[in-house]
C-alpha cells in the first residue's frame, strides 16, 4: 500500500520500530524528562515569558558628576591623573582649573558619538535618564563656562590665540612626526597607548597603524612648508624650538601664563584651587606633560631631541609641575 507521496506506509512504519536512530532518540527523550513529581509542579504552575526590559541608554546609570571620555589607562582613570593625549589633556586641565565634579573613563576614538576624544557625558539622575546627551569637543567650552563654579570667562583672548596657534604648530607637528612616522617611538609609544589598547586583532592593529600614519603626515605636509617629497624632521624640531622659547619668554617668572599679561586678566580662571591659571596654561600642559611623560624613555632619536628642546626651558618645566600639583590634590 502506498502513501499519497508515493512511499510505502507498511515499509516506512516497520523501519520506524526498528531503526537504531529512533531508539537513541527515544533514550535521550527518556534521559531528559523530568521526574513525575516535578512535572505535576510544573502543570500546576506553568512558566510565564515576561517582556524584555528596555536597554539603558547609557552607563553608568547614574551618575552624580559628569564624565569626560578621554584616552588613559584603566588605573590613570581611578586616580584621575592626566590623560596621555594632548588633545584630551587640555580640557581635562581645563575642568579642574574651573571647579567642575567630574571624573574620567577609559575610551578610544571608535567609540565617541562623534569619532573624537574627549566628549563629556553631563551628571544625571534617575529622573533625567531619558535626556542624556553627550558634548563632544567643540560644546565644551561652552559647558565649562555655563557649570564652573567660580564664574569668570573663558574665552582665550586674541593675545592667547596667538601662542596657542604657535602651540599647534610649532609643537604640535613635531610632537605628531615623533609618536607617528618615527618607527622607534611608534614602537614604543603609539603602538602600546593607542592601537594595541584598541583591538587585540593584527590585522585590525595594521589598518589603525596605517591610518594613523597617514593623518599624521598629511597634517604636517599642510602645516609646513616641507617638500612632498619627503618630510624633514629638522625643520618640525626648529619651528618646536622657536615655539617653546616665545612661550618660554612670555611666562617668565609668572607663575601663570595668564598672570603674565595685564590684558588678559579678564580671561583668567580663579580655579577652586587658588590658582589663576587659564587657557594657554591648559593648552602648554597638555604638551610639556605628555613630551615629559612618553618621550623620556626608549624612544626614537627625533623625540628624544624634542624632549631634550623642552629641558631647556626651567620655567616651563616648572609650570607643569604646578598644574600637576594640582591634579594630585585632586
Amino acid at each position: 500500500m502506498q502513501g499519497s507521496d508515493g512511499s510505502s506506509t507498511s515499509q516506512s512504519t516497520g523501519a520506524s520500530q526498528h531503526s537504531p536512530g529512533a531508539s537513541r532518540l527515544a533514550r535521550a527523550r527518556d534521559a531528559f524528562a523530568l521526574p513525575p513529581t516535578v512535572k505535576r509542579l510544573f502543570d500546576a504552575t506553568p512558566l510565564v515569558s515576561y517582556s524584555e526590559n528596555a536597554r539603558p541608554r547609557m552607563i553608568p546609570y547614574l551618575r552624580d558628576r559628569h564624565v569626560l571620555h578621554v584616552f588613559c589607562t584603566p588605573a590613570a582613570a581611578v586616580e584621575g591623573a592626566p590623560s596621555y593625549n594632548p588633545g584630551c589633556l587640555k580640557w581635562q586641565t581645563l575642568l579642574l582649573l574651573s571647579g567642575v565634579p567630574f571624573r574620567i573613563s577609559p575610551s578610544s576614538n571608535h567609540s565617541s558619538p562623534t569619532g573624537a576624544l574627549p566628549y563629556l557625558e553631563p551628571s544625571q539622575d534617575s529622573q533625567r535618564l531619558s535626556s542624556i546627551t553627550s558634548i563632544p569637543t567643540p560644546g565644551l567650552l561652552d559647558f565649562i563656562r555655563k557649570h564652573a563654579k567660580n564664574p569668570a570667562s573663558l574665552s582665550p583672548s586674541a593675545h592667547c590665540k596667538q601662542y596657542v596657534t604657535l602651540l599647534n604648530t610649532g609643537v604640535r607637528l613635531a610632537y605628531l612626526y615623533c609618536l607617528y612616522l618615527e618607527p622607534d617611538t611608534f614602537d614604543s609609544v603609539a603602538m602600546p597607548y593607542y592601537i594595541q589598547v584598541s583591538s587585540q586583532n593584527q590585522l585590525v592593529q595594521s589598518f589603525s597603524a596605517y591610518n594613523l600614519r597617514d593623518a599624521a603626515a598629511e597634517e604636517i605636509m599642510s602645516g609646513t612648508p616641507a617638500s612632498r617629497e619627503g618630510l624633514r624632521p629638522a625643520l618640525l624640531l626648529a619651528g618646536a624650538r622657536e615655539a617653546f622659547a616665545a612661550l618660554a619668554r612670555n611666562l617668565g617668572e609668572a607663575e601663570w601664563f595668564a598672570s603674565a599679561n595685564v590684558a588678559d586678566s579678564v580671561r583668567r580662571v580663579q580655579s577652586s584651587h587658588g590658582s589663576e591659571a587659564g587657557f594657554l596654561d591648559a593648552s602648554v600642559f597638555a604638551y610639556t606633560h605628555v613630551i615629559i611623560t612618553l618621550f623620556s624613555g626608549s624612544v626614537g632619536k627625533i623625540a628624544s631631541q624634542l624632549y631634550g628642546i623642552l629641558l631647556e626651558h626651567k620655567n616651563l618645566l616648572n609650570h607643569r609641575k604646578r598644574l600637576l600639583t594640582l591634579f594630585e590634590n585632586g
